[in-house]
């Protein structure tokens, strides 16, 4: 486990608003502790550190304390990187890396686990976020329905910016491509 990610999992103790203030402002002039929080999601090292760090961001997300939870917000999107990215490799079928984990069984359940802990993370942050602003508005205008779904992004479902079966069909037409 990188030096600055250790020593970040172990200094937050909210015993005093000084401490606290240290720990923040530490936070904020480390950019190794950043790269390592990312590196972490990136590769998913081991889902017992993937854990740890979930769960320490969702605390601090919980806190309320505005700087807290904007260190959590600067991280948003590279967690959902790691997520979509990750998430993709699990589900093709044609993945090299699949066909690697595939042959080590402990390595590929730590690897769902961390995925798993990471997408729980990501949705808990984001529920978090919902019931403390309140429902988003849904449905027409007049109809005054107040709906709080939310899903994350995910590259098997359509959306505005693409569209999974045309996705699947270039995949095979690249595939196809290169075998001949």
């Amino acid at each position: 486990m990188p030096s600055k990610l250790s020593k970040w999992l172990s200094a937050y103790k909210p015993s005093s608003r000084e401490s606290m203030d240290e720990l923040i402002a530490w936070m904020y002039s480390s950019n190794k502790l950043v790269d390592d929080v990312e590196e972490t999601f990136e590769k998913l090292i081991s889902s017992n550190i993937v854990s740890d760090v979930c769960q320490r961001l969702f605390v601090f997300y919980k806190s309320g304390l505005p700087a807290l939870q904007n260190f959590v917000v600067l991280l948003l999107p590279s967690l959902l990187h790691s997520y979509l990215c990750h998430s993709y490799e699990d589900n093709s079928s044609s993945s090299q890396a699949k066909k690697i984990v595939s042959n080590m069984p402990d390595s590929s359940q730590s690897f769902l686990i961390s995925l798993s802990l990471l997408e729980s993370c990501l949705l808990g942050i984001c529920n978090y976020y919902l019931l403390k602003t309140g429902p988003l508005k849904g449905g027409s205008e007049g109809s005054g329905s107040d709906t709080t779904n939310f899903r994350l992004p995910s590259l098997t479902t359509p959306s505005v910016y693409h569209n999974p079966v045309s996705m699947k069909e270039t995949i095979e037409r690249s595939e196809a491509n290169v075998k001949d």
